[in-house]
């Protein structure tokens, strides 16, 4: 710090023997930019700009002053009288990125890197602050490609005169944002995995219940359909008795696939493999068995029991 406040001082005397010396304006200010005396940087700057209006580096030097004072409107507008003087300079593209991507104007920010890459594809920081554009608007892939691509450069540059002086600390901010990038993506697939599973969690229940309503209403209907045959006088002739059993069975395959068996006088349902339809058991009632059981233990006691009478009476007779 001693030696920059010298290197200060004897500006401000070059200045003095030679006010007409822009570069010695543009030089003082900087010094005095490090040194946190950005005001008076500011003033050193204004007047490097009256002595050269037409060059584009002193309005370069004020944007980024301004940029580092948080004055961020005011620094885009003495980039864009830089990008005038020069529009080739991808220096001032970028830096405008990077201010536009502070005041969270992704897509713009990502426009003025793009422009920077284009007029140079070899600086590493152009890179990183793309990616930093594409992680912010939520592109982990393109991201990460950009941070990929500024670490093969910087091991390129590693070990050459070329290397930036901080290269280390670099290399560790990109590891760190890669390493969100990874939680980020991993995080996400987990997520899409967990809503996939509550999607077909919810297909199955509905169609659970829709085999609950339907296996309802078809019982209903099965037993309505018994009784109004016992009703037209079907019960007098037992040797049918087989025949309305199947066709009820019948009904039964066609609307949820499953097969009811007789296993030593208790009801079971398996699956019929020849339907179409697909119906997991776990999904029926217990109750919808019962009522089914009830109705065909009815059936074929009453027919018994009326048989046995029709028997009764025709050796009375």
């Amino acid at each position: 710090m001693g030696r920059l406040k010298e290197a200060a001082m004897t500006y401000e005397i070059a200045c003095q023997l030679d006010p007409q010396n822009p570069a010695i304006y543009r030089s003082l200010a900087r010094v005095l930019q490090v040194l946190g005396y950005g005001e008076e940087a500011l003033e050193n700057i204004d007047k490097a700009i009256e002595l050269r209006p037409n060059d584009s580096q002193v309005y370069f030097d004020k944007a980024a002053l301004l940029s580092q004072l948080g004055k961020f409107a005011e620094s885009l507008r003495f980039y864009d009288k830089a990008l005038l003087l020069n529009p080739n300079n991808p220096s001032s593209y970028n830096n405008k990125g990077v201010i536009l991507l502070e005041m969270g104007k992704e897509i713009e920010a990502l426009e003025e890197i793009n422009k920077a890459i284009t007029l140079n594809s070899n600086d590493p920081l152009y890179f990183i602050n793309r990616g930093r554009c594409y992680y912010s608007l939520n592109k982990e892939p393109e991201a990460l490609s950009d941070f990929n691509k500024a670490s093969a450069i910087l091991k390129l540059l590693e070990n050459s005169n070329k290397a930036p002086k901080n290269i280390q600390k670099i290399f560790a901010s990109i590891e760190i944002y890669t390493q969100e990038i990874l939680r980020r993506q991993t995080e996400r697939e987990q997520q899409a995995k967990e809503l996939r599973e509550a999607i077909q969690r919810k297909k199955e229940e509905k169609l659970r219940n829709l085999v609950k309503v339907s296996e309802k209403v078809l019982l209903k209907s099965l037993t309505r359909y018994y009784f109004q045959k016992l009703a037209e006088g079907l019960i007098m002739y037992p040797d049918i008795s087989l025949k309305l059993f199947n066709e009820i069975e019948a009904m039964r395959k066609t609307a949820h696939g499953l097969v009811f068996e007789d296993n030593s006088g208790l009801l079971t349902a398996k699956t019929n493999p020849n339907s179409q339809a697909k119906v997991s058991m776990e999904g029926l009632e217990k109750e919808n068995l019962v009522l089914y059981e009830y109705a065909r233990t009815f059936f074929w006691s009453l027919l018994y029991y009326f048989t046995a009478y029709l028997g009764l009476t025709r050796k009375n007779h």
